[in-house]
């Protein structure tokens, strides 16, 4: 396979996460606006406008690279990260930010070759229960919830 090849598929496939979180955006549920007048969607529409303008980009220069071979890649890989994004992406509306972003980094971190002991188990706990503080208490910007923590 070239890397134009590789990197078309790449670009598609990540145009097509983009268009179906673009549509997760529209439910009825994160309408409405928080305490600084910004909605839920509101930063979610900013990442995925890089996202989908970085995507282009790497579509326009997989022409660029067409013919140049790729490396090997393991196929099972890129399969499972891929399968971990569907499954991250529905776990999310089902038990909430927090708890389907650590199992996602729990999966993907170690996937993706890295596996420092200390580092990765502090990266998969606290950047997502960081980020789902500075949201939700610092930003006023509701993140789906776990049905067993809707309390806090």
């Amino acid at each position: 396979m070239s890397k134009g090849l590789r990197d078309v598929l790449f670009s598609l496939a990540m145009l097509l996460a983009a268009g179906a979180l673009w549509l997760e955006m529209q439910k009825p549920q994160y309408e409405g606006s928080g305490p600084f007048g910004f909605g839920p969607i509101f930063f979610p529409q900013i990442l995925l406008t890089l996202w989908v303008i970085l995507a282009v980009l790497m579509l326009i220069r997989a022409f660029a690279v067409w013919r140049e071979p790729a490396p090997d890649m393991a196929w099972w890989v890129f399969i499972g990260l891929a399968v971990a994004t569907g499954l991250y992406i529905y776990l999310m509306g089902q038990i909430g930010f927090a708890l389907s972003s650590i199992v996602f980094l729990a999966v993907v971190i170690p996937a993706l070759g890295y596996r420092h002991p200390i580092v990765v188990p502090l990266a998969v706990v606290l950047f997502p229960l960081i980020t789902w503080y500075a949201f939700v208490y610092l930003l006023g910007i509701p993140l789906p919830t776990s049905p067993w923590f809707a309390r806090f």
